[in-house]
């Protein structure tokens, strides 16, 4: 703040020696609120998302019918949905430009038209008897599946199914057969061992290199708590001579700092 109040006075001086009244050069030499909130801020504030749905309506691929805005009237497909900020993108419509730079001596620069999202309740979807737009409301099936049913008509609007055909990653013809997955690895020699050195970390003959290092820590963190109390002891138990020496020394760099200060305005003047 102190660095933008000296670059506007400095502005105001190198403009002239010309007189200001007092309120108009309070306003002059004062930051803008704006300012003042950029630099106490420091960074740019998060942006609030709305409150999500509890139950999303509106799926990828679903036909829809634009019932505000520019668009007003037309039809079309959903082709991704936004739902954590509660928008939705419509195949051709609501289209915009968007200006792409070259990357190279031969490649130029283009501008292209781009579906851009449009809000969630702008649009309703398409009643798959009738052809017009209507509200839904969930139901369940006999086998308990959850549903989609018109308001107009009572008819079911299905889910599209518009997931990737993508081939799995795993298989039954690629998975490891089980007599490979639980073979055991480990020679008798070894597993004999490793049995005796588990009886006795339990007996406490032996410590386990893991319990040794917390041992060593907690030792060394316990040293250092009794020799902090140890000092404190000491510091509560100290002479009185020891404050008064203290209180001199404060009184000394007093003294020394205001004699500095002195030595400096006399320079000065």
């Amino acid at each position: 703040l102190a660095s933008l109040e000296g670059r506007q006075l400095h502005g105001r001086q190198a403009r002239g020696s010309g007189t200001m009244s007092g309120r108009s050069a309070i306003a002059f030499m004062k930051p803008s609120l704006h300012r003042i909130n950029a630099v106490k801020r420091g960074s740019k504030v998060k942006t609030k998302y709305p409150e999500p749905f509890r139950i999303w309506k509106i799926v990828r691929g679903d036909k829809v019918h634009v019932i505000s805005g520019k668009e007003k009237g037309k039809e079309g497909t959903v082709q991704r949905v936004n739902r954590k900020e509660q928008r939705v993108v419509v195949e051709g419509l609501n289209l915009m430009r968007k200006h792409i730079k070259g990357r190279g001596e031969g490649d130029k620069g283009k501008i292209i038209q781009m579906e851009a999202p449009m809000h969630y309740s702008n649009v309703m979807l398409v009643d798959p008897v009738n052809g017009q737009p209507t509200r839904i409301k969930m139901g369940f099936l006999e086998d308990g599946t959850r549903v989609r049913i018109s308001k107009k008509s009572g008819a079911i609007i299905p889910k599209p199914d518009m997931a990737p055909n993508k081939e799995k990653p795993f298989s039954p013809d690629k998975d490891t057969p089980a007599d490979i997955v639980y073979a055991s690895t480990v020679s008798d020699v070894d597993r004999e061992l490793h049995e005796q050195m588990r009886k006795l970390t339990l007996a406490g003959e032996i410590t386990s290199p893991t319990r040794l290092r917390e041992q060593r820590f907690y030792q060394k963190k316990t040293k250092e708590w009794e020799e902090k109390k140890a000092w404190e002891k000491g510091w509560e138990m100290r002479p009185k001579w020891v404050d008064k020496m203290l209180k001199r020394d404060e009184v000394a760099k007093r003294m020394v700092a205001r004699a500095a200060a002195s030595a400096a305005k006399a320079r000065s003047t």
